[in-house]
């Protein structure tokens, strides 16, 4: 992974989901020794017990420390979570080190996506067990991954802002140090990944 010289603080982090986006926030928190922010708008509904460790991901950690004189710290959210409700738009026009994280390969974010929704788990930390497992193959689910995956590349790919960095999830390889692992994948893949492509090639 190519490292980056951070010139400018916070560093804001806009990515799509299934990019490897919490692993390279996390990455960078320890590698400057400053607190994360994880998507801290996301729906409170989706912040069940398989949320993971986010220690600093919540709302009013981040809102204390936004409104600090400390700069000094990362902030990760997705396109479809700016909204007027949120400083995401004020940072991403301001003075800030701005990085813009996406998977080249959009089936295989969708079909991740899919295997995360299904599971209601949306990572895979070092010290758990794996375990084979297979997923049932449901056409409105993978709808739903679709809309998600490709409605935010459309909004990342079109928001006009001069990024210092532009970063892909392919160039990233394996990041140590955190306590993330790539997620154990599903006996049946294949024929997840297939039923995927044949639906995505239909509705575009």
């Amino acid at each position: 992974m190519e490292n980056i010289e951070i010139s400018k603080w916070p560093v804001i982090i806009v990515a799509n989901y299934r990019s490897g986006s919490t692993v390279y926030a996390t990455h960078l928190s320890n590698l400057y020794n400053v607190p994360y922010y994880l998507e801290p708008w996301h729906p409170p509904e989706n912040r069940g017990k398989n949320w993971g460790p986010h220690v600093n991901g919540v709302k009013q950690d981040f809102y204390d420390h936004y409104h600090s004189k400390d700069s000094k710290y990362i902030l990760k959210f997705m396109p479809d979570q700016i909204n007027k409700l949120t400083p995401y738009s004020a940072l991403l026009n301001g003075n800030c080190f701005k990085i813009k994280l996406y998977r080249q390969d959009e089936i295989a974010s969708i079909v991740s996506s899919y295997i995360s929704i299904m599971r209601k788990k949306w990572w895979t930390t070092s010290n758990e067990i794996t375990k084979n497992y297979s997923l049932e193959i449901n056409d409105d689910v993978i709808i739903r991954s679709i809309y998600m995956i490709t409605r935010n590349n459309f909004c990342l790919h079109n928001l006009n802002i001069n990024y210092d960095k532009v970063i892909t999830y392919e160039s990233l390889g394996t990041i140590s140090k955190t306590e993330y692992v790539k997620t154990y994948m599903p006996d049946n893949i294949v024929d997840i990944c297939n039923r995927v492509t044949e639906i995505y090639n239909n509705l575009y």
